[in-house]
């Protein structure tokens, strides 16, 4: 098993888990913060933006980095 594999199989396995820490974290700030309560589609676009913006940096990279192979 060479490093490559070896990063993909972390990263399936880190994924979820980070996912599951956000969610909980989004949740136990929604339930701790009042203001966040008081105003749903703006913290709920910021909780789903977050992820999308972070997602679409890596695959950018990622695809940058391919073709400049």
């Amino acid at each position: 098993m060479d490093s490559s594999d070896r990063s993909i199989i972390i990263t399936l396995l880190v994924i979820p888990f980070a996912g599951l820490l956000y969610c909980g974290l989004v949740i136990g700030s929604m339930l701790s913060f009042p203001v966040l309560r008081e105003h749903p589609l703006l913290s709920g676009g910021v909780a789903a933006l977050i992820p999308l913006t972070t997602g679409a940096m890596i695959w950018l990279s990622a695809s940058a980095r391919a073709y400049r192979r």
